[in-house]
């Protein structure tokens, strides 16, 4: 039987949008603390390895990151 962590994870960031900048492509903003930032997909792999290390929530970067995923595949019109 595998033990499960009661410990709680740390708030994390609350996601809010994507947009498209001209020369940055596809950009996720995250309401961080009191901040509201952007991140581009590179920047979202980066604190969901480093919020995952520290037990921090990632769930904002990841459905932001899956969405910028989603965003850029390139779709098949019949």
């Amino acid at each position: 039987m595998k033990a499960h962590s009661n410990t709680p994870r740390k708030k994390g960031a609350e996601f809010l949008n994507i947009y498209g900048l001209p020369g940055d492509g596809l950009v996720a903003e995250l309401k961080v603390g009191a901040q509201h930032q952007l991140f581009d997909r590179q920047g979202l792999q980066h604190r969901i390895v480093t919020g995952k290390k520290r037990a921090v929530d990632t769930s904002a970067e990841e459905t932001a990151l899956a969405q910028i995923n989603a965003l850029s595949r390139p779709h098949s019109f019949i």
